[in-house]
């Protein structure tokens, strides 16, 4: 705004006695693609805000517990978690988990979509819509999934089927950090031998 009010200003300015041909053409800045480009993330950034659901429920700053939540319908955040054992055995909308460490979360059916954010050493077993991990390490996901699952600044995460003959995409994981053409080395399937779906 302030370089249109600028262009504006010096458009208004008595003209010099010499100019140069293409001064006219010139676009202003709201037009240009720089200030495009900026706009569009704006734009995206605003998006992805409203899809990330306002907290009905919290669950927060626990240790070393072992709880069972009933979900009456409405978005969960589980924030600051270590140690512990979560299991919510009824439908939920939507529900994001941040900052926990060496916990087991159990959700069988998230009707929504799960956001993870910064979560360490963790087991999480659950069914949902769409599935976006952020910021996680050396996390186990047991997963039954309807889109591709998403992981950005992850290491270490590795994933399999909630059930047995799932043909859902589970293992087609989209790694915002490396590029598609290649295997990412931040996230792999976990061994048949090795798999064990957690229970509360």
């Amino acid at each position: 705004k302030a370089l249109d009010e600028l262009q504006k200003k010096f458009s208004s300015a008595p003209k010099p006695a010499f100019s140069f041909s293409f001064s006219n053409k010139m676009k202003p800045v709201a037009e240009t693609s720089v200030a495009k480009k900026f706009k569009e993330e704006e734009k995206k950034e605003s998006i992805d805000t409203e899809l990330e659901p306002k907290s009905d429920w919290t669950l927060h700053d626990l240790k070393d517990q072992k709880i069972e939540h009933k979900c009456d319908g409405k978005h969960i955040s589980i924030n600051n978690l270590e140690n512990c054992t979560l299991f919510i055995p009824n439908d939920t909308p939507s529900i994001s988990f941040n900052n926990s460490k060496n916990c087991v979360f159990i959700v069988p059916t998230v009707t929504g979509s799960v956001h993870i954010t910064k979560c360490d050493s963790c087991k999480f077993a659950f069914s949902m819509k769409q599935l976006r991990i952020h910021q996680t390490t050396k996390t186990d996901f047991y997963i039954s999934v309807l889109n591709d699952p998403i992981i950005e600044k992850c290491t270490e995460v590795r994933f399999a089927p909630l059930k047995q003959n799932d043909n859902g995409p589970w293992d087609h994981v989209k790694d915002f950090d490396h590029p598609e053409t290649d295997p990412s080395p931040n996230w792999s399937i976990i061994s048949e031998s090795e798999r064990h779906v957690p229970t509360f």
